[in-house]
């Protein structure tokens, strides 16, 4: 379980990476395309889809290495220590949200984006004409090629957030409220 954990954002990678470059070549539409530009609204639709799945799986690939920093920073001291003064100077006022507010909030929100966008892809893929295109697959590996290559420099930026400003942050934000607490001792 241990190393699930330890390698499951690279895991993600990996299988969004494979997905798109096996799967997304297929999807197109030849009956609608004039000089590779739709003239049809369906022909939008899909052109429209396809560009927006590649944008978001880039995102995607983003997102798993900032949070791939933080689970190789995990046990770094200066990241533990950061956290546990971060967590002590925690507002006092916060307050901590109960399951149903929650729950609620994420399918609000969530769910409401992963429904349009599934009756929307839907929609859009049952028009979709398969047939490989090799340029299609050529383009989406060049992105994607750039995802992971700008991802795992901003994973090592954010390794070194983790491991070391983090730290100056929570150290900043005792001494502000170590000051505050000897001004409202004064008064």
């Amino acid at each position: 379980m241990k190393y699930i954990e330890q390698y499951l954002y690279y895991a993600i990678i990996g299988v969004v990476s494979f997905v798109s470059l096996v799967f997304l070549p297929f999807i197109g539409t030849e009956a609608g395309l004039s000089m590779s530009i739709p003239n049809t609204w369906i022909g939008w639709v899909i052109w429209i889809m396809t560009k927006t799945i590649v944008a978001v799986i880039n995102i995607l690939i983003f997102h798993c290495f900032m949070q791939q920093a933080k689970v190789n920073v995990k046990d770094n001291e200066n990241y533990k220590q950061a956290r546990k003064i971060l967590i002590e100077q925690k507002d006092k006022e916060t307050v901590p949200r109960s399951p149903v507010k929650w729950n609620s909030e994420q399918y609000i929100k969530k769910g409401t984006s992963i429904f349009i966008t599934s009756i929307l892809s839907t929609f859009a893929l049952t028009q979709a004409v398969l047939s490989f295109d090799y340029v299609s697959m050529l383009t989406y590996l060049f992105t994607i090629i750039m995802g992971l290559i700008f991802g795992i420099i901003q994973m090592k930026s954010a390794e070194d957030y983790w491991t070391r400003e983090y730290l100056e942050y929570a150290l900043k934000k005792e001494g502000e409220s170590r000051n505050d607490n000897i001004q409202r001792k004064k008064t």
